[in-house]
């Protein structure tokens, strides 16, 4: 598995750099916002 991990990185790291700004802020918006709900929905589950 360990030497799977640097040719998944280049793999991720030219996939990151091959895309447009605008294709990138909207996965940070996803990702962004996905957090938000998962953080804000925690303690709801959890208490």
């Amino acid at each position: 598995m360990n030497r799977y991990l640097p040719v998944a990185r280049q793999h991720f790291l030219s996939a990151l750099t091959s895309t447009s700004v605008v294709v990138k802020s909207i996965c940070a918006t996803v990702i962004l916002m996905y957090l938000l709900s998962w953080a804000a929905n925690t303690p709801y589950l959890l208490g």
